[in-house]
This record gives C-alpha cells, sequence and structure tokens, in this order.
C-alpha cells in the first residue's frame, strides 16, 4: 500500500515539475480572423475562420468560442474544430459556414474568453489540498478581428447550384390504381432552407411519405438529395403539373428556373357495375372490414342470381350494339354489327358467318344470338369478380 501511495505522490510531484518549468515563462497568444471571400449574395455560404496562436504549449489556457448561431441578419454553422502542436506552440482553428439574410454591409464582432490557470490552483487541485474541488481560472474577455462583408441583393430564396427531377412510373391506368411519383432535388447551396413543393390534383387521392433529407455541411454550403415520394390514386383522367424550382445561380450571377413537364395521365374509367358496388361501398364506410366483404359477398350473390339465373341472357341497355343483334334478321346486318363491336374473340365467327353470307348458304341467326347471350353471361361473371378482388383491395387499404 505504501508502494502505491508513493508511487502516485511521485507522479503528482511530477506533474507539477514539468508544470512549474512551463510556467517560467508566461504564454502569449494572438487571434486572427479569415473570410474566404468578402463580397458576397444573399444567402451565398461563405467559410470563415478564427485562429489563436501561442507562443509555446499554452497547457494553462482554456479558450471558450461559440458564437452565437443566429445573429441580425446571419446564420452561422460550426464547420470544425481542431488544436495542433507545431514546433512547440499551440494553435486552435475554428472554421464555420455563414449565410447572409439581407444585403448591406455587415460586420462580424465576435469575442471569446481566454480562461488561465495558475500554479497554485494546480497545485492545490493535483495535491488535494481541503476545499479545493476543481482548478480555479482567471478569465479574460478577448474581442477578435472584425470581419467586413458587402452583401448583394437577389429575389430568390435559393442561392446556389441546384437540379430538378420528375419522375411519374405509368402514364395509363386503371380507375383507383396507384401511379408511384418521385420528386428528386439536388444541389449545393443553402439547401437547408428548401421548402418542398405542394401538391393537389382534383379527382386524385394522394399517399406521401415522409421527404428523405439527405445534407452534408460543407464549405460551399449544403449539399444533398431532398426526394418526396407519391402514390397517386386517381378516379379519372388529370394532368400532372408543371413544378417548378427558382434559385439564383453564383456562377451565372442571375435567377435559373428549373421546369419539369406536365404529364397527362389516361384513367380507364370503372364502368356502371363498379360504380354501383362503389356506392354500396362508400355508404359502409362506418363498417368493418369482415362486415363490408359479407355484405359485398351478397350483392355478389344478387347481381350473378338477377342475371345468370333468373335470366339466363343478359339485358343490354336499349340501343346498344347487343340489343340490334338480338333482334337483327338479316344475314349481312348481323355480320357488319358484329365487325361493329370490335370484339377479337368474335373473329372467328364474323369470318364463319361471312363466309356463309358470300356462299348464299342458308344461316341460323339464332345460333349465332345464343351463343352471343351465352358470352355475355361469362364476361359479366367475370367482370363482377373482377370488380369484388378491386374494391375488397381497397377495403383491405382502408381498414390498415
Amino acid at each position: 500500500m505504501q508502494g502505491v501511495l508513493m508511487k502516485h505522490s511521485l507522479g503528482k510531484i511530477l506533474f507539477l515539475m514539468i508544470f512549474g518549468v512551463l510556467s517560467l515563462s508566461a504564454s502569449t497568444y494572438t487571434w486572427e480572423a479569415n473570410a474566404k471571400k468578402s463580397r458576397l449574395f444573399m444567402n451565398e455560404a461563405v467559410e470563415i475562420e478564427y485562429i489563436c496562436q501561442f507562443n509555446d504549449e499554452a497547457y494553462q489556457y482554456v479558450i471558450e468560442f461559440v458564437p452565437p448561431k443566429k445573429g441580425d441578419g446571419y446564420r452561422l454553422y460550426r464547420l470544425s474544430e481542431t488544436e495542433r502542436m507545431i514546433n512547440g506552440k499551440r494553435i486552435n482553428r475554428y472554421r464555420f459556414v455563414l449565410f447572409f439574410e439581407k444585403s448591406g454591409t455587415e460586420v462580424l464582432d465576435f469575442n471569446a474568453l481566454m480562461r488561465r490557470t495558475s500554479k497554485a490552483s494546480i497545485e492545490d487541485t493535483v495535491l488535494g489540498r481541503d476545499n479545493v474541488e476543481d482548478f480555479s481560472f482567471t478569465d479574460t474577455k478577448v474581442n477578435l478581428p472584425l470581419l467586413h462583408f458587402d452583401i448583394r441583393a437577389h429575389q430568390e430564396k435559393l442561392t446556389g447550384k441546384f437540379s430538378l427531377e420528375v419522375h411519374m412510373e405509368k402514364t395509363s391506368v386503371n380507375a383507383y390504381e396507384s401511379i408511384p411519383l418521385t420528386i428528386k432535388v439536388e444541389g449545393t447551396g443553402n439547401f437547408d432552407e428548401f421548402i418542398p413543393f405542394e401538391l393537389e390534383i382534383e379527382g386524385v387521392d394522394l399517399f406521401k411519405e415522409v421527404p428523405q433529407k439527405t445534407l452534408e455541411l460543407m464549405s460551399q454550403g449544403y449539399k444533398g438529395t431532398w426526394i418526396e415520394r407519391y402514390a397517386l390514386i386517381p378516379q379519372h383522367n388529370f394532368e400532372l403539373p408543371v413544378f417548378t424550382l427558382r434559385y439564383f445561380d453564383l456562377v451565372a450571377e442571375r435567377e435559373i428556373i428549373l421546369h419539369s413537364r406536365a404529364i397527362k395521365v389516361i384513367v380507364a374509367e370503372e364502368n356502371a357495375s363498379e360504380m354501383l358496388l362503389d356506392k354500396e361501398e362508400e355508404s359502409a364506410v362506418e363498417w368493418n372490414g369482415s362486415t363490408l366483404y359479407y355484405l359485398l359477398t351478397l350483392i355478389t350473390g344478387i347481381l350473378i342470381g338477377r342475371y345468370v339465373h333468373i335470366k339466363p341472357s343478359v339485358t343490354p341497355e336499349e340501343g346498344t350494339l347487343y340489343v340490334q343483334l338480338q333482334a337483327c334478321r338479316d344475314p349481312k346486318r348481323f355480320v357488319t354489327l358484329l365487325v361493329l363491336l370490335n370484339d377479337p374473340e368474335l373473329n372467328g365467327v364474323i369470318n364463319e358467318l361471312d363466309q356463309q353470307v358470300k356462299e348464299g348458304a342458308s344461316v341460323n341467326l339464332q345460333k349465332y344470338k345464343n351463343a352471343l347471350k351465352s358470352k355475355q353471361t361469362v364476361t359479366l361473371i367475370q367482370k363482377i369478380k373482377s370488380i369484388k378482388v378491386k374494391v375488397l383491395n381497397r377495403l383491405v387499404k382502408k381498414d390498415s
């Protein structure tokens, strides 16, 4: 135990001897301030630097230098802080990035607190004397060299260099089908003050992700990327509006306006059967998913029962080609109406009938009419199933 105490005491004594040698001559220091440029535009980033250089190691000094982050018309961000020994001399370096928010002549007038401890304070603290818990300091407030700037005005919020990219993955969809949209802005400057775009489109539901912002502070300002992602759910045709990004270009020394292009989107709207189911869905939005599922199943059963079992053939609306086909008695007219349906699945029937008409053969139109009725019934059942899946998907999304 005595050996440990002796070793500890020797360490304290050695420290005091070293400090005593270092304190024989008082440390002195000088401050300097530099700016990369003094003539700027509003919101242009400029790197400034404050350097404190001592004439020796200056172990007895502590520097407190924390300039205000915001002042009268400026914003200041710390870029780095270093302390080095070069040829036995201590050098403290403080680098910042500065943005001026108004035009005119501006002066930076900062100060630092130089805190110097004494030999007696070191001895009291190291030797653990009574009622001494920490070092005592003699504080000196130092006014740092002034930095002068001439700030030129412009009208844009952003200053620097930026790019705009708008990407929509689809331009032709079905009603209520999701369309991914990405808006990407890249650049360097006062990017931290970028204002996100606002998007509203009539008849389109918008779902927006949390924007992705990746910014890195550099001497030229904030460099990085801003990405906004949307899911657009349209009900009918619409046009994606033009996005505009304005900034002041420091190289060209003028305003730059970037435009995306307007994008027209074609939406295949739902037919009457789908609209009927939409109304049923909207009237039940207060119910839970299970109730809506059984309601939808009931509606589907009623529709199939009405059109399939009670009436084997579907009775289309008055005035449609199907009505005219059922009433038609002329084979030539019948072929013409089939062509007007523009249904690729009927090409075989059309060729067969056309050949019979050309040969003057007797044509059994009722056989083809019955075939059309069966085709309509199958088509309706398939469409109802498709509608059911679409609506159920929407219900699941709403419940989640």
